[in-house]
Order: structure tokens, then sequence, then C-alpha cells
């Protein structure tokens, strides 16, 4: 009959109420956001905190369709994602195929430093050689952590979120965020990225 699953209540159904079933009341709509807040099989995804609401994704969005190099366009969303993330540093790293390696440009202050890793070396690597997010909250106890870029960067990585970038044709890459705020060190945090 097409009606939504009891479990599900999203913004659609408020915009059905408004404009096609102009008869219900705001009290629907607290009864089942208080019972979905009860419900163990339920999530509940809260508007002011959904990421996708937030200004960073909404700029990274529009430059999306702008005309822009590759390169401003990486060094955007890696930005943003900082931002919205309050983090050190974002990176987006890449796969060169020719080279065998993951690579990326960092800007500090006004010099580049280009970075490459083997691919399976340092979580970026693990990250793109398994196809799987990694959340990492004390670099010192993961083996999997590679100290070099902090050397080049002159930045002390403490935490890492690092999820795998896919293109149509495959894995192309990662994006890593360097020592998010505590709030971002969650599972919630990989799925976004």
């Amino acid at each position: 009959d097409g009606a939504a699953p009891p479990n599900r209540f999203v913004v659609g159904d408020v915009k059905q109420s408004i404009y096609g079933f102009r008869h219900t009341t705001p009290e629907l709509f607290q009864e089942k956001y208080l019972a979905y807040a009860e419900a163990d099989d339920a999530e509940r995804v809260l508007l002011s905190t959904n990421y996708r609401s937030r200004a960073p994704i909404l700029e990274i969005a529009n430059a999306l369709r702008a005309t822009r190099s590759e390169e401003e366009l990486l060094d955007l969303i890696a930005q943003k994602i900082a931002l919205l993330m309050d983090a050190d540093r974002s990176t987006l790293f890449l796969k060169d195929d020719r080279s065998g390696e993951l690579w990326t440009m960092i800007q500090e202050g006004r010099r580049s430093i280009e970075v490459r890793l083997g691919l399976g070396e340092g979580i970026a690597g693990w990250v793109v050689i398994n196809d799987e997010s990694a959340l990492v909250k004390d670099t010192a106890e993961d083996p999997r952590f590679y100290g070099g870029v902090d050397y080049e960067t002159q930045i002390r990585t403490e935490s890492i979120l690092c999820a795998p970038l896919r293109s149509a044709s495959g894995s192309i890459g990662v994006i890593e965020v360097i020592n998010p705020a505590p709030e971002f060190l969650e599972p919630a945090s990989l799925r976004f990225l």
C-alpha cells in the first residue's frame, strides 16, 4: 500500500502533512518523535546535527558545480571537512597508479610539501588496501600509524578518521581527518566521510 515502515519517519512526512494532509496535527509528529527515541532499532537524524545541512558541506556542493581546477576543489574539500570536524587538518590522498603510491600536497605556511606513502603504509595506506574505514583514537597505540608525515609537516597526530574515496571505477584514494574534536571520534563520522 506504499505506507512507510513503522520505524521510519522522515522530513518528507512533515512536508506531506503540510502540503498534502493539512488537517494533521503537530501532536502526531511529537508522538512519533518520542516513540522513535525509545525504539531499539530506530536511528534518529536531527537536522541540527546532520552533516548535510551544515554550511561547509553546502559550500563543497556549490564548488562541485563551479568550474575549478581539480587541485583547488580537493583543497577546498579538505579545508571544509577540517572546519566541519574542528580538526587540525584534513587531507585527501590520491592513488598514483603509475608509482603504486598514495600522494598529496600539504600546505604548511608558504611551502607545499609533497607526501607519498606506499600502498599499505600508514593508516591511509591500510585503508586504501583494505577498502575499509579506520577510526583511531590514539595513534600511539595503533601499529598502522606512520609518523613520517608528522616529521615532515611538524604536526603531532594524536587521532585520525580515515575513509576510502571511491569512484565508479573503484578506489581512488582516502580522506584523512587529523585530530578531529572528540565528539567526531565515532563511527557516524566515518559514515559521513
